[in-house]
């Protein structure tokens, strides 16, 4: 009869690593999809976009159901751009991308409020085993939420205030 110390754990493909963390990477290059597939057809140069950056900062927090969920900044030399969404067991994705005004702070508050951001599309797909991207799908928010996002819930007075706010205490320490 084996003992404890002879037997090993099956491993059970449903149990997920669970918790919080970080991740950054100092420069790099994204590349994807930047229209849907109805736009590429009449463009098709449009088909992929290539953005490099200087540095990307990603806090996550894994889940028990294998769900992560990422929220992303990307530094680059003209512009910055955020990346909101998750990724599940299965390997599906969902993220809301768009421009970041505020992402200079690099601060994780900064990156989950939501504020002096200007969403452009969501993607959607699934990673396959060679980690490229299938079944890509590429929606551009609607002028209503575009215009929500800039007159309502990133008020430009309030956004003004927290990166004023933030701007002094950075100055105080």
């Amino acid at each position: 009869m084996p003992t404890s110390a002879n037997r090993v754990p099956r491993l059970n493909p449903d149990n997920y690593a669970v918790g919080s963390g970080e991740l950054i990477i100092e420069g790099g290059v994204v590349t994807g999809k930047a229209a849907p597939d109805y736009v590429t057809q009449l463009l098709p140069q449009l088909d992929f976009a290539r953005f490099e950056f200087q540095r990307m900062h990603d806090w996550f927090d894994k889940h028990a159901d294998g769900r992560v969920d990422h929220h992303m900044i990307f530094r680059g030399s003209t512009y910055h751009i955020y990346a909101d969404g998750y990724s599940t067991a299965d390997r599906r994705i969902h993220y809301e991308v768009g421009v970041d005004f505020l992402a200079s702070f690099d601060k994780q508050s900064w990156a989950t409020s939501g504020q002096g951001r200007l969403p452009l599309f969501t993607k959607d797909g699934r990673v396959g085993p060679d980690g490229k991207l299938l079944n890509e799908r590429v929606r551009y928010v609607p002028l209503w939420k575009l215009a929500n996002s800039v007159f309502v819930s990133n008020n430009l007075i309030e956004t003004s205030y927290l990166a004023l706010r933030e701007q002094l205490r950075r100055s105080s320490q």
